[in-house]
C-alpha cells in the first residue's frame, strides 16, 4: 500500500509543476495496445497479457482510460511420489484471466518528446482456473477440492487496483511508443506484476 501513496503523491507533484501545451488537445483521443509478461499469485503463475485501452485527454497532461485485458498464464510443479518417492508426480494450473478496468494517468513529455507517465486505477477480474493432479497429489483450493489423477475447473470474480509507471517515446503527433510496469492486488488475495510494451495512436 505504501507504493500506492508514493505514486499518488508523485503524480500530484508533477501535475503542479507541469506546463500544459495546447497541441495535445488537438488530438484528444488515443487507442493503445500493449503486450507483455505478467506474474500472478506473487509469481507462482505467469504468462502473457494483451491490453487494449481507449485514452481520453482531459488536459494536455491528464487522461482517463477504460481498458480490457486478457491473460493466459500457467504453472506446473513436478515432484516425486509413490513408494520411496520414485514415481513422477505433478500439479499443474492453467488460468484464463479477463479484466475490465479504468485508469487515470498523468504524463509529462520533455522537449525531446520522451517522458514518463504515472497511473492508478481499478478493475473487475474474472479468473477461470483449470487444475490437473498427478497420481499422488490432491488439491484443496478455497472450497474447491480435486482428487488424484483428476482435472477440474474453478472460477472466481474479484475487484482490485493497479499502479502503473511507464516510459513514453513520441514518434510523431499521432504515434507513441509505450513501455510500462504494473503492480496490482485484488480482493481474492491475488497480487500481480507485469511489464508491457506497445503502441498508441492518437486521433
Amino acid at each position: 500500500m505504501k507504493y500506492f501513496f508514493i505514486v499518488l503523491f508523485s503524480s500530484v507533484a508533477l501535475i503542479a509543476v507541469g506546463q500544459p501545451t495546447d497541441k495535445t488537445l488537438n488530438k484528444p483521443n488515443s487507442w493503445r495496445t500493449m503486450v507483455g509478461y505478467s506474474m500472478y499469485g506473487g509469481g507462482d503463475i505467469s504468462g502473457i497479457t494483451v491490453m487494449n485501452e481507449y485514452n481520453r485527454y482531459l488536459t494536455p497532461h491528464i487522461r482517463v482510460a477504460p481498458n480490457f485485458k486478457f491473460s493466459s498464464a500457467k504453472f506446473i510443479n513436478r515432484t516425486k511420489g509413490g513408494l520411496n518417492n520414485q514415481d513422477d508426480d505433478f500439479l499443474s494450473q492453467q488460468a484464463a484471466i479477463f479484466e475490465l478496468g479504468a485508469m487515470g494517468y498523468y504524463e509529462y513529455l520533455n522537449p525531446n518528446k520522451s517522458g514518463l507517465e504515472f497511473g492508478v486505477g481499478l478493475f473487475y477480474r474474472n479468473l477461470q482456473h483449470t487444475f490437473s493432479t498427478g497420481p499422488y497429489t490432491t488439491l484443496l483450493y478455497d472450497d474447491f477440492k480435486l482428487n488424484e489423477n483428476s482435472v477440474g475447473e474453478y472460477s472466481e470474480n474479484t475487484f482490485g487496483f493497479n499502479i502503473s509507471i511507464g516510459f513514453i517515446i513520441s514518434i510523431s503527433e499521432i504515434i507513441t511508443l509505450n513501455f510500462n510496469g504494473i503492480a496490482q492486488s485484488d480482493t481474492g488475495s491475488n497480487t500481480g506484476f507485469g511489464g508491457f510494451g506497445g503502441l498508441s495512436i492518437k486521433f
